[in-house]
C-alpha cells in the first residue's frame, strides 16, 4: 500500500479525523485521446520524436489546426494538460517559416517567464536551427541587456504586462521592427487578467495592436476554465476568439477529502500538514491571507522543530530573491512542504507535489482547481484536502459538494472601458504615436469622451486640424501603475533598516496601522510607526500573542445611476439599480485579541486619514412595508438589512469570479438620497471592474443563492457559516437572521422587470480634474476707498465709468531700462516704467500713460474687477510696485500664468499671436529701449497699444473658442482655456 494511500485510510477512519470528514470522492484517471502528428510540419515532428512525443493530445492538434488557419484560439483546458506545447509549436512554426517574424509572450508572473525560457532555450536547441532564439525583458533584466535586446530583438521576446508598459510601447520607435513583424501575442495565464489588472492589460494590449498595424498578430490565451471565455478573451485583446475546451489529456486519479473541523481550522490545516510530512507526502497548502501563511507555518514548526528547516511560507510581500530561493528548493526536493497564499496558485514548475491542502474556500472555483491542480502532475495520484472556515460560502460548497464538482464555473470580468483607466492609458497610447477619430472603435465607446475629458484637462492636446490628439507628457506611462491604484509602502525594520517587504495602499491602513501585529518569513512584528509622506512601514521584533482586527467605519454617496437598467421585482419589493458612488473608508480602531482563544484583550483607536473613491455598485432598496413585517414580528429590521448585505457579497461570489476582498457593502436604515432603508454592493476598486454590473444582470440566481445559504444552516441566531461575515467593521453586530431571511425571500419572490432609464449626461463620466482659472469677484469699493492717504490725493480719471457691470481692462507697460541695467530680473521695481497702456473692455477705448501719470494709472487699474495681462504678475505689478505699495492689491488674471499651468512651461506673447491670431508681435523689448533713449514716443506708445491688443484678442479668442493655437515639435495644437467658464459675467464693446 502506498503512503498516500495509508495516509487516507488513516484520515477516514482515525477518531481524531474521521468525524470531520464530511465528504469523501475519489476521480477516477482519464485516459489520453490521442492525435497524430501530421498536425506540424517535418522538422518539428522529428523534433518532437526526439524529446519522447510521438503523438498529440487531441486538443493539442485541435488548437494547431486552428491557429493555421488564423484564428485567435483560447485554450482553457485543464491544468497539466499540455497547453504550453500547443503555443510553442504554432510559433516555432511561424518563426521557421518567416526569418523576420517574431512572438510577444506574456505572463503574470516573472518566475513563470524564468521557466517558459528554460522550456523555450531546451526546445530551440532541439530544432538545431541557429535563428531561434528567446530572451527575457523584465524589471530584472540589466539596463547593458535591456539595450542589447532593443538594438537586436530576440526572435521570442517574454515579459509582462507591465514591462510592455513600460518597456516597450513607451519606446514604440526602438521596437518599430520588432512590433511590425509581430506574428503572435501569447498571454499564458489569461484568467489572471481579470479586476483592475485585467482592465489595465486590456488596454496595454489595444496600444500594442496600435502599433502593429493591421491585421496584426494573432493571438494564443492558455487559461483556466471560466464561464464566459470567449467573451473575456474578446474583452482583454478586442479579439474574436475560438475556443479549445475539452481536454484530451490523461489525469490520475485523485482523493478528494472535505473536512468541517471541529476547532479552528488552522490548526486543523496544520495538524493535516504535519500528518502528510510525517507520511512522505509531499504538500503545498493554501490559505486566504499572509498572516495565516504565517500563523501556520510557525505552529508547525514550533509544534515539530526537527521539520522546521523541511518547512517554508511563501507569499507575495516577500522579496522576489527569498521566492525564487523558496522555490528552487521546492524543485530540488529540499522541502517536504510550503504554505503558501495564491502566490503560488500560477503553474510555477516546483517539482511533483503529491497532497494540496485548502485552508478555506478560495473564493473561486477557478482558484480551486487552479491549486488542486498543483497536486498529482505525472503518473502518481494526489490528495486534495478542502478545510471549510466559519464562512457563508465555505459552508454553502459544504452542504452542495456536487457544484464543485460539476462543470459550473463563475464568470471573469474585467472592465477596459472603466473611465479612470481610459484616463490613464489614452495619454500613453497619444505618447506612442498620436490618436485619431479611428481609434474609438478599439479603446471602445468611452474613449470618445475620455479623449474630449482629458483635452479639457489639458493631458492630451488636440491639433488645430481637429483630426488627432497628442500626449501632453512625454512618457506617461510611468505615472500608470497597472497593479495597483497607488504606489506602494515599503516595510522595514526599525532597528536594521533592513527592507521586510512591501505592501499596497488599498491595504495599508488595515494591515499595517500603528500597532498591528505583521508577520513575514515565521517572524512576528509589531508596526511601531506608518510614515504616509515617505510610504514607510516601520515594524519592530516582537513577542506578542495577539494578534490585531481593524475596525472601520464606511460612507456611500450617490453620484448618478449608471448607464443601464433599473431592475425592480415588484412595487412592494426590493428596486434594484446599478449607480455610480463614491466610497469613503475610514479605519477607526483596532482590537487585540489573544492567539489561543480569540479573547478581546484591548482596543484602541486609530486617527488615520480616510480613503474616498468613485466606483459602481448595485443599490437594493427597501420599501418601508418590509420594516413593518419585522416589527410586527418582533424582528430586528436593521439587524436583518446588515446580515443581508454579508449575506449577498458572499452569494455573489458564487456568480462572479472574484474575491470577497474585492467587493464592499453598506446597509442603511435611511439613506439620506434614497429616502428609504437599503443595501449598497459595491465594486472594492475605484472606478469600478463590472463586479457591480455582472451581478445586477444575474440578480436573480444571486438572491437565490443568497436565500440557499440562509435557509440551509442549521443554526437559530446566525453564526459565521451564514450571516456572519470575516470582513466586517461592525464587529458583526447587529444581525438578525430571521429578518434576514424575510427580506431575502423578498428580493427572491419575483422575476425581476426591467424599466429603461435616461443615460446620464456625458459631463459625469469620469472624475478628472479640470484647472481652472480662479474666479475674480466684482469689486465694489472705489480708488479712492482702497488707497492710503499718501495716495489720496490722487484724482480719479473721467473716463471711468460710474456702471456696475463687470469691469475689464487689458494692460502692459514698457519699461526706461533692460534688467541688465539695474542687476536682474528680480529688481524689476528699478526698472521704471516709460510708458502704460489699457484698453477698457467696457467702453472699447484705449487710456496711455507715462510715468508722470503712474498714480493716476494705478487708479485706474485698482477700480477695475479683473486687469488682463500676459506676465502682468511676474514682470508689469513688480515695476509698479516701485512706485505705490497698493500695486500688489491689483487684481489681475495672467494668461502667461494660467497658460504654464495648463502646459507646464512658457509660451511667448509672439508665439500665441502668430499661430492663434496670425499675427505676431511689432517689435521687441530692446527696440521699445532704443525708442524711449532717443524719445521717440509715438513708436514706443504704438508697440505697446499692439502688445495690448494682441493680449486682448488672445484673450477673446479664448473666451469665444475655448482654446488657442501653439506649435510643439512641427505640429499645431490646440491649448484648451476654460475662460469664458471663469469669467462669465465679461462682455466686450
Amino acid at each position: 500500500m502506498s503512503d498516500l494511500q495509508k495516509l487516507i485510510d488513516r484520515l477516514r477512519q482515525a477518531p481524531e479525523y474521521a468525524s470531520q470528514v464530511v465528504h469523501y470522492r475519489h476521480l477516477p484517471a482519464v485516459k489520453a485521446a490521442w492525435h497524430a502528428l501530421d498536425a506540424v510540419s517535418a522538422p518539428l515532428r522529428i523534433a518532437l520524436k526526439g524529446s519522447g512525443i510521438g503523438k498529440l493530445y487531441a486538443h493539442q492538434a485541435q488548437a494547431l489546426a486552428l491557429l493555421g488557419t488564423g484564428e485567435n484560439v483560447g485554450i482553457t483546458t485543464p491544468t497539466a494538460s499540455g497547453k504550453t506545447l500547443i503555443y510553442n509549436l504554432a510559433v516555432t512554426e511561424a518563426l521557421l517559416a518567416d526569418p523576420k517574424a517574431h512572438a510577444l509572450y506574456l505572463f503574470p508572473l516573472k518566475a513563470l517567464a524564468q521557466d517558459q525560457l528554460k522550456t523555450l532555450e531546451t526546445w530551440f536547441a532541439s530544432l538545431d536551427a541557429l535563428n531561434l532564439n528567446a530572451a527575457i525583458y523584465d524589471g530584472d533584466t540589466p539596463a547593458a541587456v535591456r539595450a542589447k535586446l532593443r538594438r537586436k530583438p530576440p526572435r521570442v521576446i517574454i515579459t509582462n504586462p507591465d514591462m510592455l508598459h513600460y518597456g516597450l510601447l513607451a519606446f514604440p520607435e526602438a521596437w518599430r521592427e520588432f512590433f511590425g513583424h509581430l506574428k503572435y501575442v501569447v498571454a499564458d495565464e489569461a484568467h489572471t487578467y481579470r479586476g483592475v489588472f485585467g482592465s489595465h492589460a486590456a488596454l496595454i494590449l489595444r496600444r500594442l495592436r496600435r502599433l502593429c498595424g493591421e491585421p496584426g498578430p494573432q493571438f494564443i490565451a492558455s487559461s483556466a476554465t471560466m464561464a464566459n471565455a470567449g467573451e473575456f478573451l474578446q474583452q482583454l485583446t478586442g479579439k474574436a476568439f475560438t475556443l479549445v475546451e475539452t481536454s484530451g489529456a490523461p489525469r490520475e486519479g485523485r482523493h478528494v477529502l472535505f473536512v468541517e473541523p471541529t476547532g479552528s481550522p488552522y490548526t486543523a490545516g496544520a495538524g493535516l500538514l504535519h500528518e502528510c510530512v510525517n507520511h512522505h507526502i509531499k504538500t503545498i497548502l493554501f490559505t486566504k491571507s499572509r498572516k495565516i501563511t504565517e500563523l501556520i507555518s510557525l505552529w508547525v514548526q514550533e509544534s515539530a522543530p526537527k521539520l522546521a528547516k523541511r518547512i517554508a511560507s511563501y507569499r507575495a510581500g516577500y522579496l522576489p530573491e527569498e521566492r525564487r530561493a523558496i522555490e528552487q528548493r521546492l524543485f530540488k526536493d529540499e522541502l517536504s512542504a510550503v504554505i503558501s497564499t495564491s502566490a503560488l496558485e500560477a503553474g510555477i514548475d516546483v517539482g511533483g507535489l503529491d497532497a494540496c491542502i485548502l485552508v478555506g474556500y478560495p473564493g473561486t472555483m477557478i482558484s480551486l482547481w487552479q491549486r488542486l491542480g498543483r497536486a498529482g502532475r505525472g503518473k502518481r495520484e494526489a490528495l486534495l484536502i478542502l478545510i471549510a472556515l466559519p464562512d457563508a460560502l465555505d459552508h454553502y460548497y459544504l452542504r452542495h459538494p456536487d457544484l464543485l464538482f460539476g462543470s459550473r464555473f463563475e464568470n471573469c470580468v474585467l472592465d477596459p472601458g472603466n473611465p479612470r483607466l481610459l484616463d490613464e492609458h489614452l495619454p500613453c497610447a497619444a505618447a506612442e504615436e498620436p490618436l485619431t477619430a479611428g481609434d474609438w472603435a478599439l479603446f471602445g465607446p468611452g474613449a470618445q469622451a475620455a479623449a474630449a475629458r482629458l483635452t479639457r484637462a489639458g493631458l492630451l492636446r488636440e491639433t488645430a486640424t481637429g483630426d488627432a490628439w497628442f500626449s501632453q507628457r512625454k512618457q506617461p506611462q510611468r505615472l500608470v501603475d497597472i497593479r495597483s491604484a497607488d504606489e506602494p509602502y515599503v516595510i522595514k525594520s526599525e532597528r536594521r533598516g533592513t527592507l521586510l517587504g512591501h505592501v499596497d495602499a488599498a491595504r495599508v491602513f488595515k494591515e499595517c496601522h500603528p500597532g498591528a501585529i505583521y508577520l513575514h518569513a515565521g517572524q512576528t512584528y509589531e508596526v511601531t510607526a506608518l510614515d504616509l509622506e515617505t510610504r514607510t512601514v516601520l515594524v519592530a521584533e516582537s513577542r506578542a500573542d495577539w494578534y490585531t482586527q481593524y475596525t472601520a467605519s464606511e460612507e456611500v454617496e450617490i453620484l448618478d445611476l449608471a448607464p443601464g437598467q433599473l431592475w425592480r421585482t415588484s412595487r412592494e419589493a426590493f428596486t434594484s439599480a446599478w449607480v455610480r458612488v463614491r466610497v469613503t473608508e475610514k479605519i477607526v480602531a483596532y482590537e487585540r485579541h489573544r492567539v489561543r482563544d480569540q479573547t478581546l484583550l484591548s482596543e484602541h483607536k486609530l486617527n488615520l486619514p480616510p480613503r474616498v473613491f468613485e466606483t459602481q455598485a448595485v443599490l437594493l432598496s427597501v420599501p418601508d412595508r418590509w420594516r413593518r413585517e419585522c416589527r410586527d414580528q418582533g424582528l430586528d429590521f436593521s439587524g436583518g438589512l446588515h446580515a443581508a448585505e454579508h449575506v449577498l457579497i458572499a452569494a455573489l461570489l458564487t456568480q462572479v469570479l472574484c474575491e470577497r476582498w474585492d467587493l464592499g457593502g453598506l446597509s442603511t436604515l435611511a439613506h439620506p438620497q434614497v429616502d428609504q432603508p437599503c443595501i449598497f454592493i459595491y465594486d472594492g476598486y475605484p472606478g469600478g471592474v463590472g463586479l457591480a454590473e455582472k451581478g445586477l444582470q444575474v440578480l436573480e440566481t444571486w438572491a437565490r443563492a443568497a436565500r440557499a445559504m440562509v435557509d440551509e444552516c442549521d443554526c437559530e441566531d446566525g453564526c459565521p457559516l451564514c450571516v456572519q461575515s470575516p470582513k466586517c467593521g461592525s464587529r458583526n453586530q447587529p444581525l438578525d437572521k430571521t429578518a434576514c431571511r424575510l427580506l431575502l425571500g423578498a428580493l427572491d419572490r419575483q422575476p425581476a422587470r426591467r424599466l429603461q432609464v435616461p443615460e446620464p449626461p456625458a459631463s459625469q463620466g469620469g472624475n478628472m480634474a479640470t484647472e481652472k482659472p480662479e474666479k475674480i469677484q466684482s469689486a465694489q469699493t472705489t480708488p479712492t476707498q482702497v488707497l492710503s492717504a499718501d495716495v489720496q490725493t490722487e484724482k480719479q480719471p473721467a473716463a471711468l465709468p460710474t456702471t456696475q457691470e463687470f469691469r475689464w481692462l487689458v494692460f502692459d507697460l514698457e519699461t526706461q531700462k533692460s534688467a541688465a541695467e539695474v542687476g536682474g530680473w528680480d529688481k524689476a521695481h528699478l526698472m521704471r516704467m516709460s510708458v502704460g497702456v489699457v484698453f477698457d473692455g467696457l467702453t472699447g477705448t484705449f487710456r496711455h500713460y507715462r510715468e508722470n501719470q503712474v498714480p493716476e494709472l494705478i487708479q485706474d487699474l485698482l477700480a477695475a474687477d479683473m486687469v488682463v495681462g500676459f506676465n502682468i504678475d511676474g514682470f508689469d505689478l513688480k515695476v509698479l510696485s516701485g512706485y505705490s505699495e497698493f500695486a500688489a492689491r491689483i487684481r489681475t488674471f495672467d494668461l502667461l500664468s494660467d497658460i504654464r499651468q495648463t502646459l507646464g512651461f512658457r509660451l511667448s506673447l509672439d508665439h500665441l499671436g502668430q499661430h492663434t491670431l496670425g499675427r505676431p508681435k511689432t517689435a521687441e523689448g530692446l527696440q521699445a529701449l532704443a525708442w524711449f533713449a532717443a524719445g521717440n514716443w509715438a513708436d514706443l506708445e504704438a508697440y505697446c497699444r499692439a502688445d495690448v491688443e494682441i493680449t486682448r484678442d488672445i484673450f477673446r479668442f479664448g473666451l469665444q473658442f475655448h482654446y488657442l493655437l501653439y506649435e510643439r515639435q512641427g505640429q499645431v495644437l490646440k491649448l484648451p482655456v476654460a475662460w469664458r467658464e471663469a469669467f462669465p459675467r465679461v462682455t466686450d464693446r
